[in-house]
């Protein structure tokens, strides 16, 4: 479930984009070099949305058939028995469903901020350090409490 609200805001992001391409190339506040810079900048934003939304989504798969690949900080889920790891896997998909969701919410809002000051005030923008700290705290907090939810749930073996 979670994965398909992800696939919805990453499809919000694009159209949010593809909506708006005629009215960047159309401001007079922009200009040109602006306009053009200002879409590249939009379109990498939703590839790098995509490329880490996917990886996420893509980790409790690959845990599956190689966990002596999946690191969490000093933990390798090979550390764990195989039935475990079987009681860890629901808890696995639900982290990375939700780091996915967070990194694709950030990055809508990203886009949909970035599009509404292009035509309210060009100049104005928020810092990307702001943008990755709120997502590196919120993407902290999600993968902490889930790791100390691994070692309950997967029990003494």
């Amino acid at each position: 479930m979670i994965g398909i609200l992800t696939v919805l805001v990453v499809v919000h992001t694009y159209f949010d984009i593809w909506h708006h391409l005629p009215a960047i190339a159309s401001a007079s506040g922009l200009g040109a070099t602006g306009g053009a810079a200002l879409t590249v900048e939009l379109w990498i934003s939703l590839g790098i949305q995509v490329l880490v939304c996917g990886i996420s989504l893509l980790v409790p798969l690959i845990a599956r058939s190689h966990p002596e690949a999946v690191h969490f900080g000093w933990r390798c889920l090979s550390d764990y028995t195989a039935n475990q790891r079987e009681r860890i896997m629901p808890l696995l998909k639900r982290m990375m469903g939700l780091v996915s969701l967070a990194v694709s919410v950030f990055f809508a809002a990203e886009v949909h901020l970035r599009l509404r000051w292009a035509f309210e005030d060009p100049r104005r923008q928020l810092p990307i350090v702001w943008w990755a700290a709120g997502l590196a705290a919120i993407c902290a907090a999600i993968i902490f409490y889930y790791l100390q939810r691994f070692d309950e749930e997967a029990g003494p073996e």
